[in-house]
C-alpha cells in the first residue's frame, strides 16, 4: 500500500489561503445549514499572524471548528483564547516519540 503526502505533490513549503476566501467557504458551508467547520491543515497555528488575522475575522461567523496544530501554539495563551473565542473547540496534536527505538 502506499500513501501519498502533500509534500510528495508541493514540497515542504507551508501554503495557506488567503483570510478572505477562508471566509467566503465559511459562508458558503453556513449557508448550506452547517456551522461545524474541519480545517483540514497540518497546522493551523504555526503561523502565528496568520491565524491571529483568521480567528479575527471568524468570531463574527459564529462557527465552531477544529484543527491540527503543534504544542508551540501553547507558547501563546493569548492564542488560545483567541481560537477559542473564534469557534475552536478542538485541536489534535500529534505527540512523537523521544526514543529513536519506538
Amino acid at each position: 500500500m502506499q500513501f501519498l503526502l502533500s509534500h510528495s505533490f508541493f514540497g515542504s513549503t507551508y501554503r495557506k489561503r488567503p483570510v478572505d476566501q477562508v471566509v467566503r467557504d465559511v459562508r458558503a458551508a453556513k449557508k448550506n445549514g452547517s456551522r461545524y467547520i474541519a480545517f483540514i491543515d497540518d497546522n493551523i497555528g504555526i503561523d502565528f499572524e496568520y491565524c491571529k488575522e483568521l480567528w479575527e475575522v471568524l468570531i463574527p461567523e459564529k462557527i465552531i471548528w477544529m484543527s491540527q496544530c503543534s504544542l508551540h501554539i501553547t507558547e501563546r495563551p493569548d492564542l488560545m483564547k483567541l481560537a477559542h473565542r473564534s469557534g475552536c473547540r478542538v485541536l489534535s496534536f500529534g505527540i512523537e516519540s523521544t526514543n529513536q527505538k519506538a
